[in-house]
């Protein structure tokens, strides 16, 4: 499975199950509009490392461990609480999901975190002190097994 696939595949789970009360969401390489004062989001892909395990002499099994993240932002005196609930709907969505394709790949999520990082940096233009940032982390492995 290629790259691209992975994200049209992910991107598209994620924009068939968003709930419309967290926000618009910033997809990668797509334009957005930051809001002024209202909830948003911003979701990306992250490669972390790749393996490859031997299955004989004709294949191999290829391995990349991953991270799909979600940047929650909402507008600062508005409290956390907005932040919780997306984070908590997110990692229910993630939990162990799996995601098999007909050539026999598949993305298989572990359990997702999340934590809160307002203040600690300005991740996006127009993103200031005025934002309360949570990030959500659910890492997956994507499986191929690949011809040598």
């Amino acid at each position: 499975m290629s790259r691209e696939l992975q994200r049209q595949i992910l991107m598209k789970f994620v924009k068939d199950n968003w709930q419309p009360t967290f926000g618009p969401v910033a997809f990668p390489n797509a334009p957005f509009q930051t809001p002024r004062n209202s909830r948003w989001a911003e979701v990306f892909i992250v490669t972390f490392d790749t393996t490859r395990s031997s299955l004989g002499a004709s294949s191999f099994l290829k391995r990349s461990t991953c991270s799909l993240q979600f940047n929650l932002y909402c507008p600062q005196g508005v409290g956390s609480a907005e932040n919780v609930t997306a984070s908590d709907f997110l990692e229910s969505l993630f939990e162990e999901a799996r995601f098999s394709l007909a050539d026999g790949d598949s993305i298989q999520f572990g359990t997702p975190t999340s934590f809160d990082v307002t203040g600690v940096d300005e991740r996006r233009e127009g993103t200031n002190s005025n934002w309360h940032r949570s990030v959500v982390d659910c890492p997956f492995v994507r499986s191929a097994v690949v011809s040598k």
